[in-house]
């Protein structure tokens, strides 16, 4: 179980480590919330895939990683929270100018 468990985490890493670099490099994220609420969830995504791969494989000692998975977890808590709000305050804004278009007759 372990083992596949590996594997998964394997597969996944190229393209979690991926995302927030080609995002970085292709689009302008830091000018919306919803970019920065992508763009922290993705970055703790890819800490919490790539050092889930570096911890399987170090037997360094426990007190530091249990300080660096805390940092990783804030982050990952940090940009679900953010993309909540995000999508949250984006559909009130889109009901918002909805019901002013239906009620300006368009």
């Amino acid at each position: 179980m372990r083992t596949v468990a590996l594997w998964i985490i394997v597969a996944a890493a190229p393209a979690a480590t991926a995302v927030p670099i080609v995002y970085a490099a292709t689009a302008r994220w830091w000018r919306s919330l919803i970019g920065r609420a992508m763009m922290t969830s993705a970055v703790g995504l890819a800490l919490l895939v790539d050092l889930s791969l570096i911890f399987h494989g170090w037997s360094g000692h426990l007190g530091v990683k249990e300080a660096i998975a805390l940092v990783v977890y804030g982050i990952v808590a940090c940009g679900a929270w953010l993309t909540l709000f995000a999508l949250a305050r984006t559909q009130v804004l889109q009901r918002r100018e909805d019901r002013a278009a239906v009620e300006a007759g368009e």
